[in-house]
């Protein structure tokens, strides 16, 4: 094998090892209410979009910071587990999508709530140091959360033969958005 090819493998391994930790203390920094080291997982520019729920795409490090203080505030502990981490590397760019199951212990003693969604993140590295540049969060399923949502929608050309969409996932009352 030449080494020039060994060296490239080497190096994206090492890139998307360090984009999976960067997802990995996204989490460890939500659930110790970390917010600062959590806002300086972004770059400055970044676009965050949670879900019309929670407002408009916040836009910048510096009003994500503020926008998490605020927002997790209303929990008194959480936990964020991703899994099935699929990232592709271009140079010092990446994407990435994961799956996320949140657990969220709310403050003001109402039932708990989770969250089954996916992140959906480019990456940028600069410095030598990758930060997320764009993260959205696709919800497949919720509970105890009473805020709208942007769903996982399914391509119905993907499902098995008579197989058909169900809302049976959905809170009583919402339907999938067409």
């Amino acid at each position: 094998m030449e080494p020039s090819l060994t060296t490239d493998r080497i190096a994206a391994l090492e890139h998307r090892v360090a984009i999976t930790e960067l997802v990995h203390a996204y989490c460890r920094f939500v659930d110790l209410l970390a917010t600062h080291e959590l806002a300086e997982l972004f770059t400055e520019d970044c676009v965050v979009d949670y879900g019309p729920g929670l407002g408009r795409p916040i836009e910048g490090r510096e009003m994500l910071e503020a926008a998490l203080a605020r927002g997790l505030r209303r929990f008194a502990a959480t936990s964020h587990h991703v899994s099935n981490v699929e990232i592709t590397v271009q140079g010092d760019v990446a994407s990435g999508t994961c799956y996320v199951l949140a657990w969220h212990k709310m403050v003001d003693g109402s039932p708990d709530a989770y969250l089954f969604g996916q992140y959906h993140d480019r990456f940028v590295r600069s410095d030598g140091s990758w930060k997320i540049a764009e993260r959205r969060l696709l919800v497949a399923g919720e509970s105890g959360f009473p805020v709208a949502w942007n769903f996982i929608t399914r391509d119905k050309t993907t499902l098995p033969s008579g197989a058909a969409e169900s809302d049976a996932h959905l809170p009583p009352g919402r339907s999938r958005p067409t």
